[in-house]
């Protein structure tokens, strides 16, 4: 079987030698329980992907289904993050009745419950829309005969994605969520087969939810984070695959009540929240601490963080946000670059998402040095010429007509292709 997957990555990796996801990935997640209403408190400017958490096993017939049976949330939030160029992807799982959902769902028919996962992000959506991914949030497989479980889904699911490149060029990725207790003598690190880690593309660390006793009452320390990379880089995760998991929220130091920090902001007015920690026996993440764990994924070579959620920060206005903290210094951090040879960056790995697109096109995978890029039709005839980097990485087909497209990519080291489907 394992060897069976080598093989099937290694024929991928021929047909598609430039894939990879971007550097600097600033994700947040949105619940299925918020509404409509409070998709404009986002801001998408300040995210690079959007998590709709969380798509449900489907308990009677296999497969998943959307949340309450209702697809109108979905298609929402996904509409105003691709109208913005911002990734979307689904989670599916989460914790307690939604995980033992999902289990029940894989242990019905898993063929079907991986068919249906790459049959929604591949298109056949509320919104037809093609996705970046799928997150799997399995909370927690704690048997052998569950890790064991767990390790096939995602491997199976990376194989099936694959498959499905080969018929639409498009590259999908498959993340897994583990949890940040490191600590306890009963702790997260034996919940997860290590092999499952090479068949998975991001491994989200939820460094959150920590036991407090370890850090001083906090349950989402900046220690706790440099715990955690350590610690499941050496249960054999890779850190290129490391996505840092940040609470918008905090909780009280037994952790028996929790708020978001929008209502911790109300709880306290005229009190700069941002400035520390911890707030009368409230504990959460500041300024500080976030821009430290910002830091901390960029100098591990990490693929970046994400955001448990994006509705509990305060409100779009004249406040600064947590989002724009993150965000701001996420693009002003010099992250280490895992594709630099003696300091010169290597055009490989490179792909363009969405593929097929309405309108917007992002290269992930760019240095934060300049790439000179230019745009041919399939005659050869040269239409445009943008210098782009990881920040700026965005090109605009709007007012492109349908059809095939040719992307040169050159930075006077090597040239690299890539084949665009405006739709």
């Amino acid at each position: 079987m394992k060897l069976k997957i080598l093989l099937h990555a290694l024929l991928i990796t021929l047909l598609f030698p430039s894939v990879s996801s971007a550097q600097k990935k600033v994700m947040g997640y949105f619940p299925y329980y918020r509404t409509a209403a409070d998709i404009p408190q986002i801001d998408f400017n300040n995210l690079t992907d959007v998590v709709f958490a969380f798509m449900l096993g489907n308990t009677t017939t296999g497969g998943i289904k959307y949340p309450n049976n209702s697809s109108v949330l979905f298609k929402a939030l996904a509409d105003a993050a691709d109208l913005k160029g911002v990734g979307v992807w689904i989670s599916v799982g989460g914790g307690g009745w939604i995980t033992g959902d999902m289990v029940t769902a894989i242990k019905l028919d898993r063929p079907k419950f991986i068919s249906e996962i790459v049959d929604f992000c591949s298109g056949n959506n509320a919104s037809n829309l093609v996705l970046k991914g799928v997150d799997i949030d399995w909370e927690f497989p704690k048997t052998t005969i569950d890790k064991d479980l767990h390790e096939t889904l995602i491997c199976e699911l990376r194989t099936a994605f694959d498959n499905q490149q080969i018929l639409d060029g498009h590259r999908y990725e498959v993340s897994i969520a583990v949890g940040g207790d490191v600590k306890s003598p009963t702790n997260h690190l034996s919940y997860i087969n290590s092999a499952t880690f090479a068949c998975a593309d991001e491994v989200v660390i939820m460094s959150y939810d920590g036991p407090g006793s370890f850090y001083n009452n906090h349950h989402s320390s900046l220690q706790m984070a440099q715990d955690n990379i350590t610690a499941w880089a050496n249960q054999g995760c890779p850190k290129s695959k490391m996505v840092l998991a940040l609470p918008f929220y905090g909780s009280n130091a037994s952790q028996t009540n929790s708020d978001t920090y929008e209502n911790l902001d109300g709880y306290f007015p005229g009190i700069d929240l941002l400035a520390k920690d911890d707030h009368l026996g409230w504990y959460y993440n500041g300024r500080q601490t976030l821009q430290d764990k910002v830091e901390l994924i960029c100098s591990e070579t990490g693929k970046g963080v994400t955001i448990w959620e994006l509705t509990q920060d305060v409100d779009l206005g004249g406040t600064e946000t947590l989002l724009e903290i993150v965000y701001n210094k996420m693009m002003n951090t010099t992250c280490n670059e895992p594709n630099s040879v003696n300091g010169m960056f290597v055009l490989e790995n490179i792909s363009a998402f969405p593929n097929p697109t309405k309108n917007t096109v992002e290269l992930s995978g760019l240095s934060n040095r300049n790439t000179q890029i230019s745009i041919y039709d399939v005659s050869g005839k040269k239409l445009n010429e943008y210098s782009l980097n990881s920040t700026n990485n965005k090109i605009d087909l709007t007012n492109y007509s349908n059809g095939l497209y040719i992307l040169k990519l050159n930075n006077n080291h090597n040239v690299v292709n890539l084949k665009i489907n405006k739709k």
